[in-house]
């Protein structure tokens, strides 16, 4: 499995890309625990402050928890870049930060978790009592970060709450709001944000259809592969002039 995107931005100092959804999809395009895991051990022994940079309309909350717990363990500063979007398990993960500012035109969405469930009525218990501890987990997580109640954010998750960067600032879930005007865009499948009950105007422009979806990852494919038989063409070349 691939490590994260990461960019050294100067001798002490990397960058940590999480963008995308969390946890391992069908595609297995997804950003798990292990990937973090595998590029936080990578970064050279001169780093000694990871800026963990965000773009996500969410995932798996069980493995947005394993991320925040890697980040949290880190003995390096970790700062959090919310860039664009940090929804549902995303927003999770982004409360690891030692420091967390999001840019002027980003979002913060905090819900309930979910679970698809298939059986007889026990099976329909048995979920609901691990989404009731897992909710309690998320929410024991915010009120830490913000220093808020635990009802508040209760109220907050069930009532599926969106939050501007500012109306972030003013609740405890970042630390500063910074000029935005070079954020990414995050793409939110049209069929997972449908199980959003709120969603604001604002995060419309993160939303496409799962069509477009397919249509991104089959450009990206396609590009992904004419780079390589490219490189393939390219070391061919070299090595028939080094056998002449």
């Amino acid at each position: 499995m691939k490590t994260l995107p990461t960019n050294q931005t100067g001798p002490a100092t990397a960058e940590l890309f999480v963008y995308g959804t969390i946890g391992s999809d069908l595609f297995e395009d997804g950003i798990t625990a292990k990937q973090v895991a595998d590029s936080l051990e990578q970064l050279p022994a001169t780093v000694c402050t990871i800026v963990v940079r965000i773009n996500s309309a969410g995932g798996y909350a069980h493995e947005a928890t394993a991320i925040y717990n890697l980040l949290k363990r880190d003995p390096r500063e970790v700062r959090v870049s919310i860039d664009g979007l940090a929804a549902s398990a995303a927003s999770v993960l982004a409360m690891a930060g030692d420091r967390i500012t999001a840019a002027e035109n980003a979002l913060l969405m905090v819900h309930r978790s979910q679970l698809l469930t298939i059986g007889n009525v026990t099976d329909h218990r048995k979920s609901i009592e691990v989404l009731t501890k897992l909710d309690g987990i998320l929410v024991d997580i915010y009120a830490g970060r913000t220093g808020g109640s635990r009802a508040k954010w209760e109220r907050y998750i069930d009532e599926e709450t969106w939050f501007t960067a500012d109306e972030a600032l003013d609740v405890g879930l970042v630390d500063e709001v910074v000029e935005g005007a070079a954020t990414a865009t995050a793409c939110v499948d049209k069929r997972a944000a449908s199980t959003w009950r709120k969603l604001p105007p604002a995060a419309e422009r993160f939303v496409i259809d799962h069509r477009e979806v397919e249509e991104i990852r089959d450009r990206v494919r396609r590009n992904q592969v004419a780079a390589r038989m490219k490189r393939v063409r390219e070391d061919d070349r070299r090595f028939r002039h080094i056998g002449r």
